[in-house]
């Protein structure tokens, strides 16, 4: 392995698959992302963009021209494009997953009003930026990106995630996630203490994600389970205890860890709510 390569563990083919819709997640417009010019002096930076995927399958990014910014000077130019997802908890900071790729970007000609059917392939919020005064949007060509997340680091398609986004954007199932996670936070940290020890003893459907030794975590933290995040799988929680740390994945029923084909907003929302009350 050459020096700057981050090691990719083998994955089975269900957390691999959970790692491809993080993926969609991340590239559809979630999470915080920021692109690095990489081979230009000095490494500047655009830490205010947003992304997404155009009708076409392309990722675009958006941000408002910097003048002073040789980003916006240099076409192409190689980038890296680093996209993080916190978890939605107040009282701990913690990274839920990220997503990491190197590639070409182009910036495309201004947007005018004028200019409908263009703007129509852009995602909405792309599409905003691009009719704002000095907004560009770019096109970011890439092959492969890495999923990181607590169960490790998954190498992931470009292109097929993208592919993947198009297709759930139809359902709008990711549109949801919001007001599970909501629905999520509001239940008793006891109750999520119970169901994470059920997932790590056994007794539930789950995955322990990640076990590693507690080490820097504030006194009011300890002995409580945090919510990390949820999707068509199931339920990702946190527990930090006075010498470990515990991430799981409590599943959504007996389901196996694959979404069901033609899985609707309400499907997923029930199977929160009996996971949550059982």
């Amino acid at each position: 392995m050459r020096a700057g390569e981050v090691a990719v563990a083998p994955r089975d083919r269900l957390m691999a698959e959970r790692a491809e819709r993080i993926a969609q997640r991340l590239l559809s417009g979630s999470g915080a992302g920021v692109v690095t010019a990489y081979r230009l002096e000095g490494q500047p930076m655009l830490d205010a963009i947003a992304h997404g995927v155009a009708s076409d399958g392309s990722l675009v990014v958006a941000a408002v021209a910097r003048p002073d910014s040789e980003i916006f000077a240099v076409a192409p130019v190689d980038v890296r494009l680093d996209i993080t997802m916190e978890a939605p908890e107040l009282d701990v900071r913690v990274v839920a997953a990220s997503l990491h790729l190197l590639g070409s970007l182009r910036w495309l000609p201004r947007f005018e009003p004028s200019d409908a059917a263009a703007i129509d392939r852009l995602p909405e919020h792309i599409a905003e930026i691009a009719l704002a005064p000095g907004g560009r949007v770019g096109v970011v060509h890439a092959t492969s990106a890495l999923v990181h997340e607590s169960a490790g680091v998954t190498r992931v398609g470009v292109r097929r995630a993208a592919e993947g986004v198009l297709a759930t954007s139809r359902d709008r199932v990711h549109e949801q996630i919001p007001a599970m996670l909501d629905l999520a936070r509001s239940t008793d940290r006891d109750r999520l203490s119970v169901l994470a020890d059920a997932v790590i003893g056994g007794y539930r459907n789950g995955r322990v994600l990640l076990e590693r030794p507690t080490v820097g975590a504030c006194a009011a933290a300890v002995g409580k389970t945090f919510v990390i995040d949820v999707d068509t799988d199931g339920l990702t929680l946190m527990h930090i205890g006075e010498k470990q740390t515990t991430v799981v994945l409590a599943l959504f029923g007996a389901e196996a860890l694959v979404q069901e084909p033609g899985t609707t907003v309400d499907q997923c929302r029930a199977k929160l709510t009996r996971l949550l009350a059982a």
